[in-house]
């Protein structure tokens, strides 16, 4: 619709439409095998193409600020491509919640294999279920889980993630993010990194659990005997 009112003339505007832009990366989504369009920014080098193509209209558009966006580009492109050549997720399968977390997980150095929520309008089924873990199950421990932080699925794929050995790296929601795309690759790529270095299996879990109530009992049979001491 916005491409027709400018066509049109109704909206004097310059059109960018993202999709569009020269040499951008896009991906298909492995649990539909059709093109993903959901946050396809949110891969670095996706991201340097558009401040680019940006700054060069907007450098048209004004010439006298020319110096500044290009400037302002290319301080984006410089930092964009220090965080672009550490992989923090290099050779691993990743499983993902929803489509809009491929192009970062891409970005990080994971191979996306499974999608849980394969469109935002589509809830999630038994079916999707039991195909994200299958994945899981067979890649094990060089398998890593992308969810969002504090979503619905969250707690479930942390389990799933558990459960195999996968890693499990807990991003923002994009969706509601508030600061700039370059602050949230910037945190995204911080967090699977703390997240590529340690794995915690059911097992590690369970022996957890086993320290944690060793621990209570012992807190609960000093509380006992404090008890009795006074009333003696």
């Amino acid at each position: 619709k916005i491409r027709e009112l400018v066509l049109e003339g109704t909206v004097k505007a310059m059109l960018i439409e993202i999709p569009s832009i020269p040499g951008l990366l896009l991906l298909k989504n492995p649990s539909t095998n059709t093109t993903n369009l959901h946050a396809v920014l949110l891969h670095g080098e996706n991201y340097v193409r558009f401040i680019e193509y940006v700054a060069n209209i907007m450098s048209k558009l004004r010439p006298e600020c020319s110096n500044t966006y290009l400037g302002k580009a290319g301080e984006i492109l410089r930092a964009i491509q220090n965080l672009s050549t550490d992989k923090p997720l290099a050779n691993m399968k990743a499983v993902i919640e929803t489509p809009a977390l491929q192009y970062l997980a891409t970005w990080l150095g994971a191979d996306v294999v499974g999608v849980l929520k394969v469109e935002h309008e589509i809830p999630v089924q038994l079916r999707d279920i039991a195909r994200v873990e299958e994945e899981l199950k067979r890649y094990g421990g060089s398998a890593v889980v992308i969810a969002v932080q504090n979503s619905g699925a969250f707690s479930m794929l942390a389990e799933l993630a558990s459960k195999y050995g996968a890693k499990l790296v807990a991003v923002p929601d994009p969706g509601t993010y508030r600061n700039s795309t370059y602050i949230y690759l910037e945190e995204a790529h911080r967090l699977a990194h703390q997240a590529a270095g340690y794995t915690v299996t059911s097992s590690e879990g369970q022996n957890l659990t086993t320290v944690l109530a060793i621990v209570l009992a012992s807190l609960a049979v000093i509380a006992l005997a404090i008890f009795l001491w006074l009333r003696r």
